[in-house]
Order: structure tokens, then sequence, then C-alpha cells
């Protein structure tokens, strides 16, 4: 249990660090490329984790070439527009002026069904009132609405709304953060000034931003401790199953060696018998069933001096020193 635990921990922290060096744009609409490289990374993780027969870096060391491939690839497309048209492929426009392209839908293989959703989710509900559509090398639809049909503006109704900045998150679950602090050019006893004329001290606030402009946004309470706390707790609870599980099978196949080797056959294969519910859910099955093969080949055996009962015997309290061994989060194991 503890072999798959870490496993688990090394690959996750993998696809952590290889999403981040592929950039920010593979946690929103991706690219092709970006989305190929995304589902063989996620497929190269799981296949570690989920058989621990294959060495650990036959996964990482695949995750890291796509990882490399894809920041080569990505800095080519930077420095080349042709490059770049190759692997992306560049905006279509679909429709111009009201009307549909219907060469470039067939091309695109887009339905009319596919169109009408995509311009129902931008509030959009005939084609007519677009002047242009353009559908971008991440599938996405663009449009352009004619002048009639765009939302109101505030410089339409001659209003002069009230400016507004880019919000930074000064405190964030009533921790200062330093680094809005310096863009905005503030120090901490301006905002604890603020926080004070609201009756407030800065661990009771969950969540405070704050604009150039001085536009504030004040969240009270919801810390995170009790997430934070459930998440320990989960771990701790972990952690004590992998000492269990490692303790529990090197009971059970000590227990059946040691009869193993007083020449109580009987009684160790009934250790063995009786341990199986917790065996089957603590160790690969193909391990258990060769095991339990090897005491079937010793109870059927008539005489026990014979050499190839003599090699099943030896194989057996081999096997049996091994299996708790397999528990064990060694370095060879997790590798």
């Amino acid at each position: 249990m503890s072999v798959p635990l870490v496993r688990t921990l090394v690959l996750y922290f993998a696809v952590i660090c290889a999403v981040r060096l592929m950039g920010k744009r593979q946690l929103g609409e991706m690219d092709p490329t970006e989305l190929v490289v995304t589902i063989l990374v996620s497929d190269l993780a799981a296949v570690p984790m989920q058989d621990l027969g294959i060495p650990l870096f036959f996964g990482l060391v695949p995750i890291a070439a796509l990882v490399t491939l894809e920041v080569l690839l990505s800095i080519l497309s930077l420095k080349s527009r042709f490059f770049r048209r190759l692997l992306n492929g560049q905006p279509a426009i679909i429709i111009r002026k009201g009307q549909l392209d219907l060469s470039k839908l067939r091309q695109l293989r887009l339905t009319t069904e596919d169109l009408v959703v995509a311009l129902r989710k931008q509030s959009v509900t005939s084609v007519s009132d677009v002047k242009y559509g353009v559908i971008e090398p991440d599938g996405s639809l663009t449009i352009v609405l004619y002048p009639q049909q765009q939302p109101v503006t505030a410089e339409m109704l001659s209003l002069s709304p009230k400016d507004t900045g880019l919000p930074l998150v000064v405190i964030s679950d009533g921790q200062l953060v330093e680094r809005s602090l310096g863009l905005l050019r503030l120090d901490r006893d301006a905002v604890v000034n603020r926080l004070r004329n609201r009756g407030l001290r800065p661990e009771e606030v969950f969540l405070m931003t704050l604009d150039d402009c001085g536009n504030m946004f004040v969240q009270k309470g919801g810390s995170v401790m009790r997430r934070l706390t459930a998440a320990l707790v989960l771990l701790a609870l972990l952690l004590t199953g992998c000492v269990w599980s490692r303790r529990s099978v090197e009971k059970v196949c000590t227990e059946a060696a040691e009869a193993l080797y007083a020449g109580e056959l009987d009684r160790a294969r009934a250790i063995w018998e009786e341990a199986q519910p917790l065996l089957g859910a603590l160790l690969p099955h193909e391990e258990i069933d060769e095991t339990g093969l090897l005491f079937e080949r010793l109870a059927a055996a008539h005489d026990g001096t014979d050499d190839e009962n003599l090699l099943d015997r030896a194989e057996l309290l081999a096997r049996l020193h091994h299996l708790p061994e397999m528990e064990k989060a060694s370095l060879r194991n997790i590798l």
C-alpha cells in the first residue's frame, strides 16, 4: 500500500510540473498539439500507478520528453508564422455579414446544430445578428455583432460610471499578500487602517481585494483550516494504513513460513487460506495465486523428499519472504 501511495505522489507532482512548464494555456482552451500532449501525459502517468511491475522511470522519462518537445514546438511557433499555422491551424471565418459560409462549415466538419449551440452560449439567437463569426484555432467561436445588436454601453448613454482598476488580492485567508501590496504601493499599516474603519482585523478576513482606484471588496470568515485539517487527517489515515498493511502481510507470511520450517504444511496452508480476504486487498492477485498454487502442489505431493517437492518448498519459502518486501516503500520498489 505504501508503494502505490509514494508512486502516486511522485507522478502527481511530475504532472503538475509538466503542466506548469507547458504554460498556463494548458489550463484554458488548448490547441490541437497541446491537447494531444496533455492526454498523453495523463495516460503515461496513470500506467505506472496502476501496474507496480512497470518501473517508475518508464512514466517519468516519456513525460519529460513530451514536455521538452512541447516547449520546443511552442518556441518554434512563436518564431515562425508558417510553423504556427502548420501546428495549430488558422482562424476560419464561417459567418460573413449575417450569412453562413457553407464551404467552411463542410471543411471544418461543423454541423449547424453545433454552430447554433455556440451562438446561444454567447446570447445570440439569430445568425443574421452576426456580422462576422470566426472559429479560432482552439475551436472556440468569436463573433462580431452588428452595431445595432451590440450591448448598450455607458458611452452610448453619455454616462460617466465610476472608474475601476485591476483588483488585486491583498488578504487571502487572513494573510497579507506582500506582492500585491508592492504593486499597489501600499504598506501593511494602510491596509490595517482600512479594515479598522470597518471594525475588522486582517485575521478575520477571508478575502480582500483592492485596485489602484481605491475600490475595495472584503469578505469575512470562511477559513480553510477545516479543509486543511480534513486533508491532514486523511493523509494520516493513509500513512497508518501503509504501516498496518505491511505489518499484516509480514505477520501472515512469517507465521506461514515458520509452520513450513517446522514441517507443519497443513497449518501453514490454513494460515494462508484464512488470510486470503486480507491479502487479496493488499497484494497483487497474481502473486497470491502463484503462492497458493505452490501450497496446493505441496499438499498434493505424497512424498516430501523428492527433488521437485523440495524445489517447490524452497520456492514457496522464498515467496513468503518476498511478499512482505513488496509492501516496503524502498527505493527499488518505488522506482
